[in-house]
């Protein structure tokens, strides 16, 4: 083998591994002559006789020694040497360097190489052009712009050269008719070419950048079904309203803040397993743990109260439908975004030990990165939701600022009467007929047809829910001093959740005064009862709220935010007065004046669902918190039924009756509103459809 200078010594000496390309890209007359030039290299550096190469390639030694030491073992941009891409035809090695004077024709010609030879000749021009391409913009928490557009740089350079005195020259770029314009502007991008990690920064900024990584890849990849579920909450595209009894008769239509719904959608199959609205402004613990429940829990399509027509398609539903084996199927793991991340740390041991699977969020997973691109199934059907959907509907605010095309979402909203019940009625009807729709990544099957070939097929053997411990989702325990006693002159109570509990069993129990107990509640349900049991595990009785939480039903989230109205002092109780109560007909009694608080859509919302499962449950199976709200619900029953009825019966009712009538009215409700109760089975305050 021969010996090449700065060649022989190095890896490269064997040419076998020289980088190269695709050599069918070439056409044929530059491919014939490559290939002569690449033959005749490989018999040189084999040893072939020079007589030989030249006789049989047409190419001399030194010709050849040139091609090998001037154009394939120099350096190429990606790291590596040129190799056989050097013997390419018309491939450019050595950037061109100027020689000769510049001197431009009349018809422009005459300048190649004149940019170039200007940055050797001011290499401080050229260190600043460097600096201003590649500027970030540092605007996270300072006023700045939020880029340098090409046109500015190109200005900012001429000034430079101005201030060099080249101008007054006539020297290049001021001698040319665009000075010099399409020049920079090439050298611009070769620059951000070269430096694509400032560019990253330039373009998108932090955002783009975290994209841009690979991430760590750790078990990313989803191998089985129900390996992997992405739960994520997004912001339904529309504007809704709320319907508030007025005193005088009627009804005002309020618009409330913008909808939250979480979502959770199984990868593998992209069965959505579950959905939840939420009524408050930000999502809660408690909002995660509902939608996580609805996921496991049977399902059953909504009783549409705008129409009497049947909405839901073929096989629409959620796994529920397929079976019984199908209802509370598990999953490995949760994948969540950052800002999801900190609601549902709070819900790790229930994944871990009712679910079985475990929390993948930005710090222990694959999203580090924290992009959108970590969850796309997720991503994707929430843009299917908007598609499908509330994008349709005239009072859709759109996927970006400019989507209303003139329209007004919010006089839509307001004008129509369409309330949240009917949204959430909607949204059930488009994520049922999703999981019923064919997929075109499921090889023409539906979610609900992949699901059930994988279980019949044998592929995927479900993991179900234990339903004891479905029921215990919403139930934390809390150890509580039992307070009052003979010393304090006052029957044995226990302070929970801003709220007085006794019973008669512990109002005798002088003994606990002073030491701690187990307090069991259920967040999701009537917080009127909880259950007290000692430090060994004795059951004690079930505790009853003093007043003034205990005529209404009601969650301790709604409890919690009429408790900060009061702290804040926008809300205030007056005496003997039940406080849900007091607050729904202080709102109500605004006439519908200010925004409704999430406070009292939650508290309007459960009062609905308890008074539903009470009319659902027969005289001999009572519910559980029963029999200590059946009497002393009636009169804030009849406040929320009482806007079920028509627009137009209500104000024909007004006008027969006096205002101080109606005053009373809704303060107390009178027998015919309890009527009204029970055949109404206490909806939400929307017109039903058999009055319209």
């Amino acid at each position: 083998m021969r010996h090449i200078k700065g060649l022989s010594d190095t890896i490269w000496a064997d040419f076998t591994i020289w980088p190269g390309f695709d050599e069918a890209s070439l056409a044929p007359d530059k491919l014939a002559k490559f290939l002569n030039r690449k033959e005749a290299i490989k018999a040189y550096l084999s040893g072939s006789k020079v007589a030989t190469i030249r006789k049989e390639y047409g190419i001399s030694e030194p010709q050849i020694y040139r091609l090998i030491t001037e154009r394939c073992i120099c350096n190429h941009p990606d790291g590596q040497i040129y190799g056989w891409r050097a013997l390419i035809p018309r491939t450019r090695i050595v950037q061109f360097k100027r020689r000769s004077p510049i001197v431009i024709n009349q018809w422009g010609h005459g300048a190649v190489g004149a940019f170039q030879t200007l940055l050797d000749t001011y290499p401080d021009v050229r260190e600043a052009l460097h600096k201003k391409i590649l500027k970030v913009p540092n605007t996270r928490k300072k006023l700045g712009m939020l880029s340098t557009s090409k046109r500015s740089i190109w200005l900012w350079f001429l000034q430079s050269l101005r201030e060099k005195g080249l101008e007054i020259k006539g020297e290049w770029p001021f001698n040319t008719k665009t000075n010099g314009y399409h020049t920079i502007i090439k050298y611009i991008d070769k620059v951000l070419h070269e430096n694509p990690g400032k560019a990253i920064l330039i373009h998108g900024g932090n955002e783009l950048q975290r994209k841009m990584q690979a991430g760590d890849g750790v078990d990313r990849p989803v191998h089985r079904p129900f390996q992997r579920v992405e739960m994520d909450a997004h912001k339904i595209d529309g504007r809704f309203t709320v319907a508030i009894p007025l005193l005088e008769g009627g009804y005002q239509n309020v618009l409330i803040h913008r909808i939250w719904v979480i979502v959770i959608i199984e990868v593998v199959t992209r069965l959505v397993l579950g959905y939840h609205m939420s009524l408050r402004k930000e999502i809660s613990k408690e909002d995660v743990l509902r939608v996580i429940k609805k996921s496991l829990s049977p399902w059953a399509k909504k009783k549409l109260h705008h129409t009497d027509k049947d909405f839901y398609i073929d096989g629409a539903g959620f796994p529920c439908v397929l079976g019984e084996q199908f209802t509370g199927i598990c999953w490995d793991e949760t994948s969540i975004d950052g800002a999801l991340a900190e609601k549902a740390k709070v819900v790790t041991e229930v994944l871990k030990n009712s679910v079985g699977s475990i929390l993948l969020t930005p710090e222990n997973s694959y999203a580090i990165r924290r992009t959108k691109d970590d969850r796309p199934f997720i991503e994707s059907f929430f843009n299917k939701l908007g598609i499908l959907g509330f994008q349709k509907i005239s009072n859709t605010t759109g996927n970006y600022p400019g989507a209303t095309k003139g329209r007004d979402p919010i006089g839509v909203a307001v004008a129509s009467e369409f309330q949240y019940e009917y949204a959430e009625e909607l949204l059930d009807i488009i994520i049922a007929n999703y999981n019923a729709r064919i997929h075109s990544r499921l090889s023409g099957r539906s979610p609900l047809q992949y699901l059930q070939y994988l279980v019949l097929s044998k592929t995927f053997q479900p993991r179900v829910i234990d339903p004891q411990h479905l029921n215990t989702f919403f139930s934390y325990r809390k150890l509580c001093m039992v307070k009052g006693g003979l010393d304090a002159g006052k029957r044995p109570y226990v302070n929970f959740e801003n709220g007085v509990y006794t019973s008669p069993i512990l109002g005798q129990r002088h003994d606990l005064a002073g030491k701690k107990i187990w307090i069991t509640a259920d967040s999701d349900s009537d917080s009127r009862v909880i259950k007290a049991s000692s430090l060994t595990g004795e059951h004690i009785d079930n505790l009853r709220v003093s007043p003034p939480w205990n005529r209404v039903p009601h969650n301790f989230e709604t409890r919690r935010l009429i408790c900060g109205l009061i702290r804040q002092g926008k809300f205030s109780l007056q005496n003997q007065q039940d406080a849900v109560e007091s607050y729904i007909a202080e709102i109500e009694s605004s006439g519908g004046k200010f925004p409704p608080h999430p406070a009292y859509l939650t508290a309007r919302n459960f009062l609905v669902q308890s008074n539903d499962t009470i009319h659902q449950t027969t005289d001999n199976e009572p519910t559980k918190s029963d029999i200590a709200s059946n009497v002393t619900n009636k009169s804030a029953e009849s406040r929320i039924t009482y806007s079920t009825e028509d627009k137009s019966k209500s104000r024909s009712t007004a006008k027969n009756n006096t205002s101080s009538k109606n005053k009373q009215k809704t303060a107390t409700g009178t027998s015919e509103a309890a009527a009204q109760t029970q055949k109404s089975a206490s909806l939400p305050p929307r017109r039903k459809a058999e009055n319209k």
